[in-house]
């Protein structure tokens, strides 16, 4: 899923370029090392919402509930500084705050004076996120293997 994100980052730099004329101020390798740490972190988002749904609808339904908020309060739609000390907590807990905030400065600007943090930031998010969803469903199938065969077979 990481790869399949990453190269659809990349798919879509290229179209931004070359079909829409935006202008990249910041060289490819930093835009390289932004998406690769952010697609890394959804991966992880993603992974944990697989983990907590009971079966595929929801899991399908339940990143819903995340998008929005996401894209909301991470600095995009308005500044963090006219946020409120909620929101800027909870902006603070979503990845796209931190890609956000780098690649802006990246395309503007050229350069992005926390674009390692950010990146690390986002890695660490990926790390925590897809370890606990790894130990979801460690625990789940546990859980299934303790069942009585019987069982097994009605749940199939």
């Amino acid at each position: 899923y990481w790869l399949g994100g990453f190269l659809a980052y990349g798919l879509s730099l290229l179209i931004t370029i070359g079909f829409f004329q935006v202008p990249v101020r910041g060289d490819l390798f930093s835009l390289l090392i932004l998406g690769g740490a952010f697609s890394f972190a959804v991966v992880g988002v993603g992974a944990l919402y697989s983990a907590l749904a009971p079966d595929e609808v929801y899991a399908i339904q339940l990143p819903m509930l995340y998008i929005m908020p996401s894209f909301l309060y991470s600095g995009y739609s308005w500044p963090h500084m006219a946020m409120g000390d909620f929101a800027s907590t909870l902006s603070a807990l979503m990845p796209i705050t931190y890609a956000t905030d780098s690649l802006r400065d990246l395309l503007l600007a050229g350069y992005s004076p926390a674009l390692y943090k950010n990146s690390f930031i986002l890695v660490v998010f990926g790390l925590v996120l897809s370890g606990i969803a790894a130990l979801l469903f460690h625990y789940q199938r546990r859980k299934l293997e303790r069942r009585p065969s019987h069982d097994l077979v009605e749940h199939c």
